[in-house]
């Protein structure tokens, strides 16, 4: 399905495929992109129950982009949406230090070392999409917090 198509999809239909197009983009390194492409998907499905994961692509696009505060803002409100989503504080807790949130940084790492005790940076890298350089910057946060090479 070409871009061009997309302008003919409505509701939840038209959403999902903004949403997938912003992943596209999160994943190639191209936040610019990927922002216009959650909020669309947003406006097109506005009570989609899975909005959460564009508010999760949106914060993704602002932590590639290093915009810390911004990032950590919208994994929150992701979570908001989604209170059983614990994966999200794999990035909400590295955001909030970043971002210089020390107590909800730690707070967001206490649930993130709970609900994933095994979890490292090596298998962080493994199971993230991202580019190998935004990898590299969310690891130093990632250690920062405390958490094991492999």
């Amino acid at each position: 399905m070409g871009h061009a198509y997309l302008g003919h999809l409505r509701g939840n239909a038209g959403g999902w495929a903004h949403s997938r197009l912003g992943w596209l983009e999160v994943y190639a390194d191209r936040p610019h992109l990927a922002l216009p492409r959650f909020e669309q998907a947003i406006r097109l499905s506005p009570l989609d129950p899975m909005n959460f994961n564009n508010y999760v692509g949106i914060a993704s696009a602002h932590q590639l982009n290093e915009d810390y505060a911004q990032a950590a803002d919208f994994f929150q409100r992701a979570i908001i949406e989604r209170p059983t989503a614990y994966w999200i504080h794999r990035n909400l807790a590295p955001v909030l230090l970043a971002a210089g949130r020390y107590a909800d940084a730690e707070q967001s790492k206490a649930i993130l070392f709970a609900e994933f005790p095994d979890l490292t940076i090596e298998r962080y890298k493994q199971a993230m999409v991202f580019s190998p350089a935004a990898l590299e910057r969310i690891s130093v946060y990632l250690r920062q917090l405390g958490m094991a090479e492999a």
